[in-house]
């Protein structure tokens, strides 16, 4: 575990102003109150009032040009762990956002948990059924996919020339290492 920060007292301007603690980015839930920020050693704050010390959780934004590219979790894939137990203290979600390189397929694989992505730039191929003869199914930009625990599926970017992008969430799972990603292809 890393080093907690010192506590920082300060008087928000308006209700929605963000505040930057530790390369994270933090909206007060509480407004034009003078509060004491405590922040943890993974970044998540919490806030006492000083009328009162009620204490509350703060919105954390999380720059997914921020964090570091994994390339090995599923390869071609480059994914950017936005969302888990190391950046935000969850416990019930991981969340990601996945670029699939121009011509980019991973291989089948399931999860113990359910995963959902969202197409945001595309379309993509998705795999899903028996991994020896797979259904194949294009889904254009736009739109969720659904795979609930076991499901086998993958996906592939058709274009040869442009990257996909995929918004997906394993849920309750609080890190990837949890989503018992098995590899059947």
């Amino acid at each position: 575990m890393g080093s907690f920060l010192p506590p920082t007292r300060r008087r928000f301007a308006s209700p929605d102003e963000v505040v930057s603690l530790d390369g994270f980015a933090y909206y007060s839930p509480i407004g034009r109150q003078e509060q004491t920020f405590i922040p943890s050693s993974r970044g998540s704050a919490t806030a006492a009032v000083a009328s009162g010390f009620k204490e509350s959780i703060f919105v954390k934004i999380i720059n997914s040009m921020s964090v570091d590219k994994d390339n090995a979790y599923e390869p071609p894939y480059s994914i950017m762990w936005g969302v888990n137990d190391e950046t935000t203290d969850t416990r019930v979600m991981t969340m990601q956002r996945t670029i699939i390189p121009p011509g980019g397929k991973n291989k089948m694989h399931t999860h113990t948990c359910d995963a959902v992505f969202y197409v945001n730039k595309g379309p993509i191929y998705v795999y899903c059924g028996d991994p020896a003869n797979p259904e194949k199914i294009l889904v254009e930009a736009g739109h969720f996919c659904y795979a609930p625990a076991g499901e086998p599926h993958g996906q592939e970017n058709p274009s040869e020339t442009e990257p996909a992008e995929l918004i997906a969430t394993y849920g309750n799972c609080s890190h990837q290492d949890k989503a018992g990603t098995t590899f059947v292809q």
